[in-house]
């Protein structure tokens, strides 16, 4: 009786239900380190917006993949050419960077939960966008943030006011050089990447011209 059970419950454990199941644990483990680390990262105006904002949206971002097939039609509905995601991500990034807000997150736990879920979510719904919008509205949308991105970075280089109660002017600075970095490196992968495959749609098109020839 105890060993017919035990081979019952191994047929109905798929290969798909551990996957789902380590795919929760590993997530559960992503999240514990972020937000149990975030005091630490938090204490220096760097780590908080340059190291702790984009490995949030990444996260959410690399989920993505392993969202059901229903969801992603779902959400399709409402984000033709992935304009929704895009313009979400322009807005909840340009919030986090009001430093009122970065104050806020970092001085009260609530809030800072909020920005943890919020940064997650754009990149899970930027990760379904991104898919659907073509070379020109993702070209749109990332020069515009790059654009933002830089400006602020300047002005957190430039600025002898202390923008953030939380962080000394000297941290402002060195945030700025690494938000203008982080917007400068995503355009020229951006671009290389449309280069490197327009070049081999080219040379595919070569190929197979000559093979019909």
């Amino acid at each position: 009786m105890l060993y017919s059970s035990i081979a019952a419950l191994r047929a109905s454990v798929t290969v798909t239900t551990i996957r789902r199941y380590r795919l929760a644990l590993l997530w559960a483990i992503y999240f514990g380190v972020l937000f149990g680390s975030r005091h630490f990262i938090e204490l220096k105006m760097v780590r908080h917006m340059v190291w702790q904002f984009p490995a949030l949206m990444i996260g959410g971002f690399r989920l993505g993949k392993y969202l059901p097939a229903c969801w992603r039609l779902n959400f399709e509905r409402y984000d033709q050419l992935g304009l929704s995601g895009m313009v979400l991500f322009m807005a909840t990034t340009s919030i986090w960077m009001i430093p009122l807000v970065i104050d806020l997150a970092v001085q009260i736990p609530f809030i800072d939960a909020i920005k943890f879920i919020s940064l997650w979510l754009t990149g899970l719904v930027l990760s379904q966008s991104w898919q659907r919008a073509g070379d020109a509205v993702q070209a749109f949308f990332l020069i515009s943030w790059a654009m933002m991105v830089v400006t602020i970075g300047m002005l957190y280089q430039e600025t002898d006011i202390r923008l953030c109660s939380s962080y000394l002017t000297n941290e402002q600075a060195d945030t700025g050089t690494g938000l203008i970095i982080i917007a400068s490196m995503l355009v020229v992968i951006w671009f290389f990447r449309l280069f490197h495959r327009l070049h081999q749609q080219e040379r595919s098109a070569v190929v197979a011209k000559e093979g019909r020839g």
